[in-house]
């Protein structure tokens, strides 16, 4: 109506879109059709961005009822910064249902990296299963996580585990960014002075090349393997290592 388009030009010419309360603009994002228009060439003219945090109001609206409402302005977001939209807020939208799959994507793409990723925050994922691939996946790219910040402590524990797919990631991630020396200088074997190492066992990785899955051998007290002809060149390593008689080792401890 003219009413409102005399309105509107009143807005425009009067005041900058951020000048709005946080609630107004989501109002009018919610109104659909010329109100929506309306509130998205004002800001276009005015050569300015909404913020972020008015844009996870909308996202965070009962109005918005499902995956397909939430994705324009999930879109939106995902053009921000991550300290725009608040870190704490992207790590929490992950473990809700109505963001999850969204922010997963975020993270795969790189949102958060370098200062912005929390390595622990990461590590507690790998304990849920559901984002448990995500996790690993986020920890295996050494160009966002240094190897130093998974850290050979927390690696030779997820070797321990009885969840393949943790035990494989940590066997295949020491195999490719740790050397024999990282383990003493790690102090890999800390707190286990007191264990009678005569009867351990030790987990060792080989493999042809980096390209190839690594076999683990499980090794008792005693072993001796002998490399030679095109094994002489095998990529090895102790990958982890055991008490003696630890229930927790995948083949029951000691046999």
């Amino acid at each position: 109506s003219a009413l409102s388009a005399l309105a509107q030009k009143k807005l425009r010419d009067g005041f900058r879109p951020t000048e709005m309360r946080a609630e107004h603009y989501v109002a009018l994002r919610l109104a659909g059709g010329a109100g929506q228009a309306f509130v998205g060439k004002w800001f276009e003219e005015a050569k300015e961005q909404p913020p972020a945090a008015w844009l996870v109001k909308v996202a965070e609206s009962a109005d918005l009822r499902n995956m397909w409402q939430r994705r324009p302005i999930m879109a939106e977001l995902q053009k921000r910064s991550p300290r725009e939209i608040g870190i704490g807020w992207i790590q929490e939208a992950l473990l809700d249902a109505r963001f999850s799959s969204f922010v997963q994507q975020w993270l795969r793409g790189g949102m958060l990296k370098g200062e912005d990723l929390d390595v622990d925050w990461l590590k507690g994922l790998v304990m849920r299963p559901a984002l448990r691939p995500l996790a690993l996946e986020l920890l295996g790219r050494p160009a966002w996580v240094a190897p130093r910040e998974v850290g050979l402590g927390w690696l030779l524990a997820m070797s321990r585990q009885a969840d393949p797919q943790l035990a494989e990631f940590a066997h295949r991630y020491l195999l490719q960014h740790f050397a024999p020396a990282d383990f003493a200088a790690d102090g890999g074997l800390e707190g286990t002075a007191d264990a009678d190492w005569s009867a351990a066992l030790a987990d060792f990785a080989l493999r042809h090349s980096h390209a190839e899955a690594a076999r683990v051998l499980t090794l008792h007290s005693g072993d001796v393997l002998l490399f030679g002809g095109p094994c002489r060149k095998l990529l090895h390593a102790v990958v982890a290592t055991w008490p003696p008689d630890d229930a927790h080792h995948p083949s029951g401890g000691r046999s």
